[in-house]
């Protein structure tokens, strides 16, 4: 039985691509348990942490490997642009579309 449906996967995205761990829950005390866990001389040889786009993570990796850069997957800046280019695309059409002024709109 598990008692969260999210978990956390720790990848070698650089050597041999295994998983490396993998715990339950997505907060940062949950990365941090894990981390506590490998040797200090391991953390400390980390040079990046290549996360998605969560500020957990974010702050789990500049917590947890101080010394590591974080980084962020191509999919998830491609994702993030592409829905803010919806989002000025939708606003522009309206703005040119609605005879209103934008004040009335509001």
């Amino acid at each position: 039985m598990t008692r969260d449906r999210w978990h956390t996967g720790f990848v070698d995205a650089v050597g041999s691509g295994g998983l490396l761990g993998q715990v339950e829950g997505r907060t940062v005390a949950d990365v941090l348990v894990w981390l506590s866990t490998t040797p200090l001389t391991w953390r400390k040889a980390i040079r990046y942490g290549a996360i998605d786009m969560s500020a957990t993570y974010r702050s789990a990796i500049r917590t947890g490997l101080p010394e590591a850069t974080v980084v962020v997957g191509h999919f998830d800046v491609v994702q993030l642009a592409n829905k803010m280019l919806s989002l000025v695309r939708r606003r522009t059409t309206a703005e040119t579309r609605d005879p209103r002024p934008a004040r009335a709109r509001q």
